[in-house]
């Protein structure tokens, strides 16, 4: 318990008051992920005998029934234990009324599944949620055309405000790349007080996936407001994921920070054409600020109300998930380098900046960390819900269950790689927090 104090405030002190919102965001779905267990449980007559949220030594506890219900030290996780059923020991069985042990394959499969489609549905109550309080996005406004663009020979100018993309219409600047094809488009524009109807031809051009892929795309060749690019002198130009812009909220100009070749001469190229020189120190490390205030990036509000909150949330809850899945396949690939791994260090450094921005910011990342939540336990990894339901597919399809030897092996097995798994994440989290990665 003491230990739990001391690390609690000493992420008070280094997050801030907001640390706390993050652990109740955190405590809440792994409270939802196994109200997802406990319920389907109940409903097939399986005892439930602790439903727990946090690990570690009691805080509260009260028992109801066959049930102990308790708050536990550290919250950040929980658990059910049913009769019959303990992760922490695999070979245990129990024939008694209401054990899990009783429930035929799909059974437990059916309680195994609750838990991490508890997630997903909690991912999709939050966006229905987030389509009524509304989310903040960059308005569609051209901030720079590039030269010799497919936006440049339209016609297209500086201050445009894109409204619609062959017909569809544009609420917000993320948008615009999803009617971007190959075939020549009409494009409507509002231009200060004008509605034009322009006829663009979009060009192929080179870009990045989020993954840091470069793929060829049909582009317009726009930039939003704010936006720059960053080269060294002779002309390369630096992976944006080693550097960050940001504008100053008071005096309007922009700050680059990143880490670049040691003693390097750097330049920044402003979309309105104008370039800054500097250098790197002698770690690599730059920060530099626009001579003159960058132009404000114009934001909208967007709302989805009523039936369209429904396909709102479902569209982006199964983005969401695609998303995760695509993820997991670049990690495995290599595409996506294992420092860039996260674990519970920097899902708090995350959720709690997105708290101290607004609800909308921070009901969009729990989302997500709900869906990831979801998903990665359902990876067939024996001790996650996914490694269980593996095991009692192979009981359906063979009549019989997986050797106690062979299941109790795969089950410590799968613990070690959890708990290896974690330990290097939280590690892993360090070395990025701490610029370790970007001194390298």
């Amino acid at each position: 318990m003491v230990l739990v104090i001391a690390v609690a405030a000493l992420a008070i002190w280094h997050w801030g008051p907001y640390f706390l919102i993050t652990v109740l965001a955190i405590s809440f779905l792994i409270f939802f992920h196994e109200l997802g267990h406990f319920l389907a449980a109940r409903q097939l007559g399986v005892v439930v005998e602790t439903f727990s949220v946090g690990f570690g030594d009691r805080v509260y506890s009260k028992k109801v029934g066959d049930t102990e219900y308790c708050i536990s030290a550290i919250p950040l996780g929980g658990y059910v234990k049913l009769r019959g059923q303990d992760d922490s020991d695999p070979t245990l069985k129990n024939y008694d009324e209401g054990s899990y042990t009783l429930l035929s394959p799909l059974g437990r499969i059916y309680v195994l599944f609750a838990g991490p489609f508890f997630n997903i549905l909690l991912a999709f109550l939050l966006y229905v949620a987030l389509g009524y309080i509304g989310v903040e996005k960059v308005s569609p406004v051209v901030g720079y055309v590039l030269k010799d663009s497919a936006a440049m020979e339209a016609g297209i100018k500086k201050g445009d405000k894109i409204l619609e993309i062959g017909g569809q219409k544009i609420q917000d600047w993320d948008e615009i790349k999803k009617f971007v094809g190959l075939q020549s488009t009409d494009v409507v524009i509002k231009r200060d007080s004008q509605i034009l109807t322009l006829n663009l031809t979009p060009k192929i051009g080179e870009t990045y996936t989020i993954f840091n892929e470069k793929v060829q795309k049909p582009l317009i060749g726009i930039a939003q407001r704010g936006s720059t690019t960053l080269t060294y002198e002779n002309g390369t130009k630096i992976d944006a994921k080693s550097y960050k812009a940001t504008i100053d909220k008071n005096s309007k100009q922009l700050v680059l920070e990143g880490t670049a070749t040691p003693n390097s001469k750097l330049a920044v190229k402003f979309f309105d054409d104008s370039t800054k020189s500097f250098y790197s120190d002698e770690n690599g490390k730059f920060k530099v600020i626009s001579d003159a205030p960058m132009q404000d990036v114009e934001y909208v509000t967007i709302y989805n109300k009523g039936f369209s909150s429904i396909t709102f949330a479902l569209d982006e809850t199964i983005k969401a998930s695609k998303l995760i899945v695509i993820g997991l396949e670049k990690l495995i690939t290599g595409v996506v380098p294992i420092k860039e791994m996260g674990g519970i260090v920097a899902m708090t450094d995350i959720t709690t900046k997105a708290a101290s921005i607004s609800v909308s910011v921070l009901f969009i990342i729990v989302a997500l960390i709900s869906v990831n939540l979801g998903i990665l336990n359902l990876l067939p990894i024996p001790v996650l819900d996914g490694g269980h339901i593996v095991f009692n597919i192979y009981e359906l399809l063979f009549k019989k269950p997986v050797s106690q030897r062979v299941f109790a092996g795969l089950s410590y097995a799968g613990m070690a790689f959890l708990f290896a798994l974690m330990a290097f994440t939280i590690i892993n989290d360090f070395l990025r927090l701490s610029g370790v990665y970007n001194n390298g």
